[in-house]
């Protein structure tokens, strides 16, 4: 992720993010099959740009786009899947647009009390996202289509103990998958 400040209260950011669940293998091992073997990696990316925006003092808001690509099949395994059975097999990759909505409001001086010189209480920060808002990943050429994990995030964190070089914080997120 990198982040450029555009402005005094402007913020653009740009992140990509890889997942793969590692390497899948297919192979022919029925006798007087074909023997074709084939190990592939499958992987999801990301790729997305935000803006995110300081309203007031105590309140941002952020937006953000993503393209995202996920790889299921390469085109050759398919293709030997419906040599095999017969059947047209498509779908091994899909693609989607997103859109990401989140907020930031800090309260501070919450309550703010003084302990042994340290400030307790100063500061209560809450902040909501929500992501992967859009039209459904297409994984199959004839117009099938699965939902995206659209998610709802919540989270609170109160400043414990803050100092110039020190702080702690008490931090809670509910995260609850919409679809």
């Amino acid at each position: 992720t990198m982040m450029f400040p555009v402005g005094e209260d402007l913020n653009v950011s740009f992140a990509v993010t890889y997942l793969t669940t590692g390497e899948t293998e297919v192979a022919d091992t029925q006798p007087g099959g074909s023997g074709y073997e084939r190990k592939w990696a499958t992987y999801d990316i990301a790729v997305k740009g935000a803006g995110s925006l300081q309203l007031t003092d105590n309140l941002g808001v952020g937006i953000g786009m993503k393209y995202i690509h996920s790889l299921l099949a390469p085109p050759d395994v398919l293709e030997w899947l419906s040599r095999v059975t017969s059947t047209s097999v498509t779908g091994g990759s899909g693609q989607a647009w997103t859109i990401d909505l989140s907020l930031l409001y800090i309260w501070n001086n919450f309550i703010n009390t003084d302990l042994f010189g340290m400030e307790c209480f100063k500061t209560l920060r809450f902040g909501a996202a929500l992501q992967n808002l859009g039209p459904e990943i297409s994984y199959v050429e004839n117009g099938g289509s699965d939902p995206l994990p659209r998610t709802l995030r919540l989270g609170l964190s109160l400043g414990l103990l803050e100092e110039e070089a020190h702080r702690l914080n008490l931090n809670i997120e509910m995260v609850k998958i919409l679809i």
